[in-house]
Formats: C-alpha cells, sequence, structure tokens
C-alpha cells in the first residue's frame, strides 16, 4: 500500500515457460523485486502442473511470492494462468477455476486487514467469451464487488481498435462488464458514464483511476 493505493499488476506472459529459466523469467523476477506488487496476474503461462509446482516453488524461494495457478488446457497445457501474492503484503484465501482460462481468487491483505475478490481472465472468442465473463461475474457479485485483471481479446468501446470497426457481440457483453467507457458519443450513441462507471463496473487504469 503506498500512497494510499494497493499495487495490483497484470502482464500477458506471451508463451512463459513454467519451468523454463531465461531471460523472460529473469526479466520477470527484476520488475518484483523492484517494484514489490501486492498482487500480480500473468496469462499465457505455459506448462503441466508438474512445471506450475517448479514456477511455485521458484517464486516462493526467489521472489517471496506465495503462487496459485490453472493449468492450461488442450494439447501441450499452454494458456495458463498464474497469480502471486507478495508474503509480506498478504495471503491467499479461496480460489477456484471459474471457467476455461478464468481463476477467481481472494487476496488477504495485511496493510489494512481487507480481503478482496479478484478474477484473472484471458479472453476466449465466441459464446465462450460470454461464459467466462458471467463466470467472473458471478465470483464477483458473491464477494460484493472485487478486481477483474486480464487479456480480454475483446473491448468495450470502438475507439479501443486501430481499425475502429464496430462493436460485436462480444465486445458489447464486454461493455456491460466494464461500463460505459466512451470518451464521445461513439458506440451506438451512448456516452461516457460520470468517472466512467456503468451498471456492472467501471475501468481501471495504471493510475488507478
Amino acid at each position: 500500500m503506498a500512497g494510499g493505493l494497493l499495487r495490483v499488476v497484470f502482464w500477458n506472459a506471451r508463451g512463459l515457460g513454467a519451468a523454463v529459466t531465461g531471460a523472460k523469467r529473469e526479466w520477470l523476477a527484476g520488475r518484483l523485486e523492484a517494484e514489490r506488487p501486492a498482487v500480480v496476474v500473468l496469462c499465457e503461462v505455459s506448462g503441466n502442473f508438474g512445471a506450475m509446482k517448479k514456477l511455485r516453488s521458484w517464486a516462493r524461494l526467489r521472489l517471496k511470492y506465495d503462487m496459485r495457478f490453472l493449468v492450461g488446457e488442450g494439447d501441450g497445457a499452454v494458456n495458463g494462468i498464474v497469480v502471486l501474492v507478495d508474503y509480506e503484503q498478504g495471503s491467499f484465501g479461496k480460489y477456484k477455476r471459474l471457467e476455461e482460462r478464468v481463476l477467481g481468487f481472494e487476496g488477504c491483505h495485511k496493510t489494512d486487514a481487507q480481503q478482496r475478490a479478484y478474477v484473472g481472465l484471458h479472453g476466449l472468442g465466441g459464446t465462450a467469451f460470454e461464459r467466462q465473463l458471467d463466470e467472473a461475474t458471478e465470483w464477483l457479485r458473491e464477494h460484493g464487488g472485487g478486481l477483474a485483471l486480464g487479456d480480454f481479446n475483446h473491448v468495450p468501446c470502438r475507439r479501443w481498435r486501430t481499425s475502429g470497426r464496430a462493436l460485436d457481440p462480444q465486445d458489447r457483453r464486454m461493455r456491460r462488464f466494464c461500463g460505459s467507457v466512451c470518451e464521445v458519443s461513439c458506440c451506438g450513441g451512448f456516452a461516457r458514464a460520470v468517472g466512467g462507471r456503468g451498471a456492472a463496473g467501471r475501468v481501471v487504469g495504471g493510475a488507478g483511476v
């Protein structure tokens, strides 16, 4: 907790091998050792259960982080999700596979003695993405709110794409999940809600606003 903000980070690791040592793992170690975020969510981590256990041991001994994980599904156990909590700043509560490439977990934070709900999500295509958001929404609702972090692969506003193409059904579902975010009336006439808030939630940027 620095300046009243809890530091939580997300990184698409783009094929980080859970049992592979190398430049990518060292980069991650350097960033975490320098910045010490309380909670870290990684997606696109490759490796079976045994490989993930090796990564967990490395995180505990080298980084002083506890770790939970969701092994990737399908051939090669790719696209796994890893979540880390700094031992000095907190601990894990419950955690649960909510859907393919969706992991719900609780973080118990020492600084303010609060428990918070989180979701790590790596977006799929088609109706599978809608199922992902449904399960993430239910987990957060059960906990009275929380924070979803991920590479969603869909957007709530067409201006978030360089092409500017119209929102598809999955984008519109994403929009309902995170609330109105448009700076102007650009997506079917919807205006930006006050503070970026919508009925379901709001987008949180890197500065925590």
